[in-house]
């Protein structure tokens, strides 16, 4: 009788376990998809990472996350410029979803202090 009563403990133990388990296996398996799209997709578009002409120097970078509320991957495209004749710099960051291909804003900041950002609608937080 112990022996059916702790069989079904352990066998109840490794049920909740296993199916709690699960919801965050598939979540982490989103996430690395959508962090390996993110480094496919910079790879191909920005190479080299580094941009230099006569005037300026460019450097870009990305960063990536998978929402499970939004069932979408982000792609977050950075975009540092210095100009080399007058010490200025700026930053462009444009956010998009990898998995459908929308842009839904950008953001500039640097250009003498001016900041502006646009948006697209269709994304609601």
């Amino acid at each position: 009788m112990r022996l059916f009563i702790s069989a079904g403990i352990f066998g109840l133990l490794y049920c909740i376990a296993h199916v709690s388990a699960q919801p965050n296996k598939d979540l982490y398996e989103l996430q690395e998809r959508c962090s390996r799209l993110a480094k496919q997709t910079f790879d191909r578009e920005y190479s080299p990472p580094v941009l230099d002409t006569a005037d300026a120097q460019t450097v870009f970078n990305y960063e990536s996350h998978y929402s499970a509320r939004l069932n979408k991957c982000f792609f977050l495209e950075i975009a540092v410029s210095n100009e080399k004749a007058n010490s200025t710099s700026s930053k462009i960051m444009s956010l998009f979803d990898l998995t459908k291909n929308n842009k839904y804003g950008t953001f500039v900041s640097g250009l003498r202090t001016t900041y502006m950002c646009g948006t697209r609608k269709g994304l609601s937080v």
